[in-house]
């Protein structure tokens, strides 16, 4: 397993976003990742990862009309 975490530009992005919450709280966000599990687009095994907050309006996809966010994540 390769572990994925924020890194220290995501983990500013979030201080600068949510400053009423403490920082510490975002070193404990993260996840798994099983070797081979993810590739890039021409097949080949990524080496790296990382996860970004993004703006809400930035996700590829339409959420349902319903679902209000304040900030999202890409992986």
């Amino acid at each position: 397993m390769t572990a994925v975490g924020l890194g220290e530009v995501g983990t500013q992005t979030l201080v600068d976003l949510f400053p009423q919450i403490d920082s510490i709280m975002w070193e404990g966000i993260g996840i798994e990742v099983a070797l081979g599990a993810a590739i890039d687009y021409e097949g080949n095994p990524v080496s790296s990862a990382a996860i970004m907050p993004v703006p809400p309006d930035c996700i590829p996809a339409p959420l349902p009309s319903n679902l209000q966010l304040s900030s999202a994540v890409s992986i």
